[in-house]
This record gives C-alpha cells, sequence and structure tokens, in this order.
C-alpha cells in the first residue's frame, strides 16, 4: 500500500482522496473550453474582418467615377469615393465634437459650497 500512495503523490492525474484529481480534470478542461472559445471568436473576427475588407474593395470599385463636386463658390471633379470618404470624416468629426464629455459639468462651482 505505501508503494501505491508513493506512486500516486508522483503522479499529478493520480485520483485522491478528497477528489482533488477530479478538481483538477474540471480546471484543464474548463481552461481547453475557454481557449477554443476564444479561437472560435477570433476565427469568426476574422471572416468578419474579411467580408468588411471585400465590401469595401467592391464599393471603391464601383464608386470610382469622376463626379462635379459643387462649392458655394467654385466646383471641383473628384472620385465618388473621395467625396464619400471625406464626407464621412467631417461628420464623424462633428459628431465627436458635438457630442464629447464636458471637462466639467454645467452648474457645479469650482470651489467648496459656501455652508457645506
Amino acid at each position: 500500500m505505501a508503494d501505491e500512495d508513493r506512486e500516486r503523490a508522483g503522479d499529478p492525474h493520480a485520483e485522491e482522496p478528497g477528489g482533488g484529481a477530479g478538481e483538477a480534470d474540471r480546471a484543464e478542461m474548463e481552461a481547453l473550453r475557454r481557449i477554443q472559445r476564444e479561437r472560435q471568436t477570433r476565427l469568426i473576427k476574422a471572416i468578419i474582418a474579411l467580408a468588411i475588407i471585400v465590401v469595401l474593395i467592391v464599393f471603391v470599385v464601383r464608386n470610382s467615377e469622376d463626379v462635379p463636386v459643387d462649392f458655394v463658390f467654385f466646383s471641383v471633379q473628384a472620385r465618388l469615393i473621395w467625396v464619400l470618404v471625406v464626407t464621412a470624416l467631417l461628420g464623424g468629426l462633428a459628431g465627436y465634437l458635438l457630442a464629447r464629455p464636458r471637462s466639467r459639468p454645467r452648474g457645479k462651482a469650482k470651489g467648496p459650497q459656501p455652508g457645506a
């Protein structure tokens, strides 16, 4: 019996009387499941990114013709894709500037309130 106990002590996967090996196996299986989920998530993200890239390439190719762009005082010829990109960037910048949080909420005094 003592030899079996010594062998069990050296074997990390040997069953212990308190069920420690079962807990170790469960923890190992959970770690493997987590790694598998992470791999699946990365694969799904890569597939979505590839699909977006393909759509963008098709979008650029389909919108590469020159179009007139009329400003208030002048007009220019530009590729439609660049017109779309510039207007999207300007819209994003305007949205950011209008929606960004203030450094200090309105109505708050800088110092401590009197009588506090």
